[in-house]
């Protein structure tokens, strides 16, 4: 990361082909939990998970905010070179990070939102 924090991640299935899949977490203080949802996913599309800074196997460094958090993501799309990808997740992380996404440029493709409140405005997209 660019504050040089290590963030742990793991992908599944075949990198190279379809559409991929970032699946994340709820939070913020829970560490990634969706492995079981990913293996499931993972001979349809490339899957990338990572735990969120703070949590499981991913220490915390620097300022905490939601803008901390996208920045994370966006990064991570980098590293992965991930252009354009469906973002499936539960609780409010999912919905803050995939409208901020939007508003960042990113080429957010899809959303499947589980157990999150809906944020107004997002459905407009940038």
């Amino acid at each position: 990361m660019t504050d040089e924090a290590q963030l742990r991640w793991m992908a599944l299935g075949e990198t190279t082909r379809q559409l991929p899949v970032v699946m994340l977490h709820g939070g913020p203080g829970l560490p990634d939990y969706l492995g079981d949802v990913a293996l499931m996913v993972a001979d349809l599309a490339p899957v990338y998970r990572y735990d969120q800074r703070g949590t499981g196997q991913s220490r915390w460094r620097g300022r905490h905010s939601f803008a901390r958090h996208v920045d994370d993501l966006a990064e991570l799309l980098d590293v992965w070179d991930v252009p354009k990808a469906v973002l499936i997740g539960h609780s409010y992380e999912l919905v803050t990070r995939s409208c901020r996404a939007w508003l960042l440029g990113r080429d957010v493709r899809g959303v499947v939102a589980t157990g999150g409140p809906w944020a107004s405005g997002c459905d407009r997209g940038p």
